[in-house]
């Protein structure tokens, strides 16, 4: 009968109670003699090669070891459940997704995956489909839904094991102390950093696990050692004592800022030549102009990063590791800016994007900037796009032009670019638009790629000669400033450039004022400072600080004291309480409103003025079935289930699905 009831079992039978018994006496010890494993297949997966993964281990043993170490608490942790063969695989799925998704991102740009990427998810979606193929987009959630079905079948059958908690228990207190001594050595030694500078370089260096960990709990700006309400009182009576009256009393000039998606200067590589300059004109700008390197904060992506020193004058290297403060503090706080600065002087602040409003949630972020209106491309009535689908920086003139229109005193206009943003084609499209070739790449793709990415540039340097001639016809005095927001994910190298490094750019500043500036190299964090200094112009205390105290061998000390008490701390600069408010501010500038509408037996037809490809018929708060763009005025909804009462407005909703405005309310009788 034994024998009947073990046959019974079948062979997999066996192989499943084999492996319970193995996993409840040894569990332990697997968990441990794993975890390095595991840490050498996510470095290999972190350099897209078997062999430098290897390589990591001999060149960095401590971090490794560390790495290894942290990974082995958890695993240990996981031992401490009944159901331990599902935690424990568990937990190794969660270390090596991690890796995986790394290797897979560091495909598409530079910075590698950071807790910061959670917060972006959403952004992440509305641009998946211009960075993955169809097929790769169903093949990844395909793989996701077969994991969570294994996962889910595993845990229903896994056994549950007896656990023997003052043993297990035991070996965590060991494994987590073993592990707090090698950090606190590692750190202190200098073998493990705290703070990182280049964030591709920090993993690479220094490991997945340690820096992707270090981006979880690494958030804000932290308290500096000598944080005091007399602290900030001394910095702020030096900045005070040091501001000098502006030299030059100008008419309260425009001042244009246009931040120019993944543009820097081509001809700063070593290797790479054109058949032409794709930049001519903002070549010519630059030997006629106040100019120089543009230092950023980001490599191949992070674009609101570089966006948020230009505005706010802070320097992001006080902030978490991999953090972007729009989605974080941001988002809940208000932040003193060149907005709220200029707006001491009657300027009205206007921000301009020929992209999705919500992307990085900046509908959410300018208010709390100070911006008065926000016109994003679903306030774009004709929207041209390259073949990629990135809307043409080219349409950003009559946009600025418009803001500059819209009122009668003097304006601050901020334009954020978009078109030659990634991903670089491998292939070579069919296009009429490519006519400057691409010499000294070391591949065909690579040749693709810089091709396309070059004659983008070349459209986006026409567009800035357009805007100089359109502000230049205007008549009235203005300060523009065109600059890269970061290079482009193309795998540049410090080797690479002639000048410079990864993370400098280039800017230009030029002004009908005859105002004069210097050509210097210069912080993202500190054009503000240098635009006001040249309009004539006091800013707010972090602008203060960089127009009188750059020099001060103190600088960056006082810059990160001033950073938190304005944003995490008592805000003591300000007397205890911020002195600004969010802005009411505006979606678009011209106001969308209903001028009639027709209920008929197939459709409910609304006309209206300035409507836009991204108009969209709602009644009641919700989109009324779905909406037909017939004419440039006139909207068509395929549905006729209205009722007397219900209200009908027409709303502006981005690729994302969400209503960043509506109309005026209209009552169907």
């Amino acid at each position: 009968m034994q024998a009947k009831e073990k046959d019974k079992t079948g062979f997999f039978g066996r192989i499943r109670k084999l492996t319970a018994d193995m996993i409840d006496r040894h569990c332990l010890i697997l968990a441990i003699c794993i975890s390095p494993f595991i840490n050498l297949i996510i470095e290999m997966l972190s350099r897209h090669s078997v062999l430098k993964g290897l390589q990591h281990i001999f060149a960095a043993p401590v971090p490794f070891i560390h790495n290894s170490l942290l990974i082995a608490v958890t695993m240990v942790i996981s031992t401490l459940f009944k159901k331990r063969i599902f935690t424990m695989l568990l937990m190794a799925c969660i270390w090596l997704c991690g890796g995986l998704v790394n290797c897979v991102l560091l495909f598409m740009r530079v910075t590698p995956f950071c807790a910061a990427d959670f917060l972006n998810i959403k952004s992440a979606f509305d641009v998946m489909h211009i960075y993955m193929k169809t097929w790769q987009i169903v093949l990844m959630f395909a793989s996701a839904a077969v994991f969570i079905i294994f996962m889910v079948i595993l845990y229903i059958k896994a056994p549950k094991l007896k656990v023997y908690y003052k043993m297990q228990l035991s070996v965590l207190l060991i494994a987590a102390l073993i592990f707090g001594g090698c950090h606190i050595w590692a750190t202190g030694v200098g073998y493990l950093p705290e703070v990182f500078g280049n964030l591709a370089d920090s993993y690479r260096d220094y490991g997945f696990v340690y820096c992707f960990v270090t981006s979880v709990v690494d958030q804000g700006v932290d308290e500096p050692d000598d944080y005091s309400d007399e602290t900030v009182d001394d910095i702020l009576g030096e900045i005070v004592d040091d501001i000098e009256p502006p030299a030059v009393q100008l008419n309260d000039p425009n001042i244009i800022i246009v931040q120019l998606e993944s543009f820097f200067n081509v001809n700063r590589m070593k290797d790479i030549t054109f058949s032409e300059d794709p930049i001519p004109n903002f070549t010519r700008f630059m030997a006629q102009n106040p100019s120089g390197i543009f230092t950023v904060p980001s490599i191949g992506a992070g674009t609101v990063n570089s966006e948020f020193e230009v505005l706010t004058g802070m320097n992001l290297d006080y902030f978490g590791t991999g953090e972007y403060p729009y989605k974080t503090i941001l988002k809940e706080s208000v932040c003193p800016s060149l907005c709220y600065d200029l707006d001491e002087y009657g300027y009205k602040s206007h921000a301009i994007h020929n992209n999705d409003g919500t992307f990085y949630d900046r509908h959410m972020v300018y208010p709390n900037l100070g911006f008065d209106d926000f016109t994003a491309i679903e306030y774009m009535r004709e929207v041209r796009t390259n073949r990629l689908g990135w809307p043409k920086d080219v349409m950003l003139t009559d946009q600025v032009i418009k803001a500059l229109d819209s009122t009668e005193g003097s304006d601050f206009v901020y334009g954020v670019s978009v078109q030659p943003h990634g991903r670089y084609p491998t292939e070579r499209l069919e296009s009429d638009e490519y006519y400057i070739d691409v010499y000294g790449c070391e591949t065909l793709e690579q040749t693709n790629q810089w091709r396309y990415y070059a004659n983008q540039l070349h459209e986006t340097d026409f567009f800035v000669a357009q805007l100089v001639t359109a502000l230049e016809s205007r008549g009235e005095p203005y300060i523009a400033v065109f600059y890269g927001d970061h290079l482009p994910s193309l795998d540049i190298q410090n080797e690479d450039l002639a000048v410079g490094d990864v993370f400098d750019t280039d800017y230009f500043i030029i002004t009908n004022t005859g105002a004069q500036s210097e050509k210097e190299d210069i912080e993202a964090y500190q054009l503000s400072a240098k635009v006001l200094d040249m309009a004539g112009l006091e800013g707010g205390v972090i602008v203060g600080l960089h127009q009188t105290g750059s020099e001060d061998a103190d600088y960056q000390e006082k810059l990160e004291l001033l950073e938190y008490d304005i944003l995490y701390g008592e805000k003591a600069v300000y007397g205890g309480m911020m002195p600004y408010e969010p802005a009411d501010m505006k979606m678009g500038l011209d106001k969308i409103k209903i001028t009639s509408y027709e209920l008929t037996e197939d459709a409910l037809y609304v006309t209206g003025e300035n409507l836009t490809g991204y108009s969209m018929i709602f009644v009641n708060g919700e989109p009324f079935g779905d909406t037909f763009k017939l004419s440039p005025d006139t909207l068509m909804a395929d549905d006729t289930d209205l009722e007397p009462g219900d209200v009908i407005t027409i709303a502006q909703v981005g690729n994302d699905g969400y209503p960043l405005s509506f109309s005026d309310e209209v009552v169907f009788e």
